[in-house]
């Protein structure tokens, strides 16, 4: 339950963050543990299996024999070599005769495997075309994933740079992504992924999953920068404690080419219906700027349990929604430009379980004349909490539209905060409506501007639960006053 929000929170999320804690402290002791089983084992090196890691030679078959010994091995630690670039000059097909034996560079089943990339780039073929030949809307030809670690355990990843090229991807209209990851995780728990920057992949720079009822757990990325993507920055499709902190998840869908697939979310936490356990992610000190999407999105409760966003920031494309439709969501501080808070709005309609989010302490500013702070018009009626927030409008111009803060819903408390309307966003000398309060509890917010007249900016309480003691400054006020 969002504190104070009125509504007993649902046993499955007790049990969530639970395991949620519990998970934490087993990540906290992640780099001894990986240290210890990388030194019992062997170390490898791609050059050990053929790659001439100068960039231009196709090294896919050097590391296909390299990930396959270290999986028979168990694990080990692999090094390559210092700043080289090695070449994946191939593409997968899985459509039959025209089968190309191209696969993943696949590690499984290990236990205790360090991936040093020692500066170097795996640059990834993204020069051809995906065809609608898949019942017209999948292709059969997908990007080569270059990390794809499968049933691993105390595993790292640290140092380097995945490049997918996916600015040289072609498709046909309307064909759905592919797996063209630039690392999939499936099945592996206690995973460290550190300094690193995955960019330009087909699909996502990060996708987690689990398989056959094993969950991915314990996933944490350090100094990750996730960037230009084509579809998300990372995906967590069912798994359990996915930590995230100083890192990048921006630019998604921006591929230089032609090239996106929807939704173009920073990070979104998608439905994993085969799974007991739903989805958890939490951010801190991460930033979220510029993707097409969404900079976080989660569109069904049942199966995405906490979602928490600590001391972040991001910058919003025009309309750009903060979309938390989970079980828990919590965003505590940081600054969010342009970008809107739209609880509840998600591609599922009907949930077995209650939406709960609470927003603090954070600064939300826009300079956009189409952003409106607030979007709460949801049939679901999330408990929403709003609390102790700066809002700062400062369009250059009219706003295009009414209502900049608009709740229509009963489960809706805005309390406490700060809200400056600059008066370049007056469009005349009439009521410029900023605030719609029907049906939530509006109280001890200040709402100010710079705006002295003609004319004025005004809240509709009409239909509000409760408003008390709110104030109001410059040529503000209730409207009716």
């Amino acid at each position: 339950m969002v504190s104070g929000a009125g509504t007993n929170r649902p046993a499955r999320d007790m049990l969530s963050r639970r395991h949620m804690i519990g998970s934490l402290a087993c990540a906290s002791l992640l780099p001894a543990s990986t240290a210890c089983a990388a030194q019992r084992g062997t170390e490898f090196t791609p050059e050990q299996f053929g790659a001439a890691g100068n960039g231009r030679a196709d090294d896919y078959p050097a590391l296909v024999r390299l990930a396959a010994e270290v999986s028979r091995a168990g694990g080990g630690i692999v090094r390559f070599g210092a700043g080289k670039t090695y070449r994946i000059d191939r593409f997968l097909s899985t459509r039959t005769p025209s089968r190309s034996g191209v696969g993943h560079i696949d590690f499984r089943g290990c236990n205790g495997l360090t991936i040093d990339l020692n500066g170097a780039t795996i640059d990834v073929k993204g020069d051809f075309h995906r065809r609608g030949d898949v019942r017209g809307t999948h292709s059969s030809t997908h990007a080569v994933v270059p990390l794809h670690f499968e049933a691993c355990s105390d595993v790292l990843a640290r140092g380097g740079t995945l490049n997918g090229n996916a600015g040289m991807t072609t498709a046909d209209r309307r064909v759905a992504e592919g797996p063209g990851h630039g690392i999939m995780i499936v099945g592996c728990s206690r995973v460290r992924l550190q300094d690193i920057h995955v960019h330009h992949f087909t699909a996502d720079g990060v996708y987690i999953r689990g398989r056959g009822g094993r969950v991915s757990r314990d996933v944490r990325l350090t100094n990750v920068r996730l960037t230009n993507n084509a579809r998300q920055g990372l995906t967590n499709s069912g798994a359990v404690a996915v930590v995230a902190t100083d890192c990048a998840f921006s630019e998604t869908g921006r591929t230089g080419g032609d090239y996106f697939r929807a939704p173009g979310a920073g990070v979104d936490v998608e439905p994993a219906l085969q799974y007991d356990v739903p989805s958890e992610f939490r951010a801190e000190r991460c930033r979220f700027d510029n993707n097409r999407g969404a900079p976080v999105a989660a569109g069904n409760p049942t199966t995405a349990a906490l979602v928490e966003l600590i001391d972040c920031s991001g910058t919003g494309s025009p309309w750009s929604r903060m979309i938390l439709t989970c079980a828990q969501a919590r965003i505590r501080g940081g600054n969010w430009h342009n970008i809107q808070i739209a609880p509840g709005y998600g591609a599922h309609r009907k949930f077995g379980t209650d939406v709960n989010l609470e927003v603090s302490g954070g600064v939300w500013s826009g300079d956009n004349p189409g952003w409106g702070p607030v979007f709460d018009l949801s049939r679901q009626q999330p408990n929403t909490w709003i609390h102790h927030n700066r809002f700062l409008l400062r369009s250059p111009q009219p706003f295009r539209q009414t209502y900049l803060f608009r709740c229509a819903n009963p489960n809706h408390r805005f309390e406490d905060n700060e809200v400056f309307v600059a008066r370049s966003g007056h469009d005349g000398e009439g009521d410029d409506l900023v605030g719609q309060f029907a049906g939530a509890t509006v109280r001890r917010n200040h709402w100010s501007t710079d705006l002295r007249g003609p004319g004025r900016f005004v809240n509709n309480y009409g239909r509000a639960r409760l408003v008390e003691q709110e104030r109001f400054s410059g040529a503000f006020a209730r409207s009716g006053a």
